[in-house]
């Protein structure tokens, strides 16, 4: 085989491979919307993460709340069965996406790769009683929190969480960094900015 003949060859099989994956990259956009607000995620109860990022619920048949309980309907009856809250991610109902965290359901505020939302947590302290001898203290508070679809984690959302996401888009950072005394406000404003430049994409089922 001449040496052209290879060359020719070789050319093809490039054009070949990347053609191919350019039309992976084509169909996963065709397939995959990005999200916005009142984007239709099917409903139901995920038991896991990918399912959510999938929108593709294990459980379709429909929830409803009752008080803080989530009930669902008997797969073998018409009864409504509560589900506990540590064994499934979250579930879908009427457009908004609820994750499941410290025994109880709080809806996703802000949808990115970073999704937003707020919770009640439990804080444990360790203190001395009148009597001078060491007891545990447990407090309530709501706290802002934000969810990395890309690993699970879940942070409260504070700069010291938030910093290593805002220093991959150095324009955004600078923008952060130059607001001297930052509140709530401030970082919820900037995970929105980041949420639009690392948008979630979502499999539509029609």
């Amino acid at each position: 085989m001449t040496l052209s003949r290879q060359l020719t060859i070789y050319i093809l099989f490039l054009g070949t491979l990347f053609t191919g994956k350019s039309l992976q990259a084509q169909d996963y956009f065709e397939l995959n919307r990005e999200y916005y607000p009142g984007f239709p995620f099917e409903s139901g109860v995920y038991l896991s993460l990918e399912e959510f990022k999938n929108n593709s619920p294990s459980y379709k048949q429909s929830v409803r709340k009752s008080g803080i309980d989530l009930m669902i309907e008997s797969d073998t009856s018409d009864e409504l069965i509560a589900v506990d809250p540590a064994k499934i991610w979250g579930y879908s109902q009427g457009g908004n996406v609820y994750v499941s965290f410290e025994g109880g359901f709080w809806r996703l505020i802000n949808i990115g790769t970073l999704c937003h939302f707020t919770a009640v947590v439990v804080t444990e302290l360790q203190t001395i009683d009148s009597f001078g001898f060491p007891t545990t203290v447990y407090t309530k508070s709501m706290q802002h929190l934000f969810l990395d679809v890309e690993t699970g984690n879940i942070y409260g959302l504070n700069e010291k969480k938030l910093k290593p996401f805002l220093e991959e888009e150095p324009i955004l950072y600078k923008k952060f960094q130059d607001k001297k005394r930052k509140k709530t406000v401030d970082f919820i404003k900037a995970l929105k900015a980041y949420n639009e430049l690392h948008p979630l994409r979502f499999p539509i089922n029609e």
